[in-house]
């Protein structure tokens, strides 16, 4: 796979939570290396929807 390959799937990940998507909706076959990638990819995603939410909840 190369790094095309991985920025790609994980890009896709992270436009997947974007959209609002779960990540039970990860197209990619269980334990592969896109499906981690995709997963990354929503996990980072996720993570900064959090961290914006949690400043903007802040006094």
């Amino acid at each position: 796979m190369s790094a095309n390959d991985i920025i790609r799937f994980y890009l896709e990940g992270y436009d997947a939570f974007l959209e609002g998507k779960d990540c039970t909706q990860n197209p990619y076959e269980n334990g592969t290396s896109e499906a981690i990638e995709w997963r990354n990819g929503w996990d980072q995603a996720e993570e900064e929807d959090t961290n914006t939410e949690d400043q903007e909840t802040t006094p």
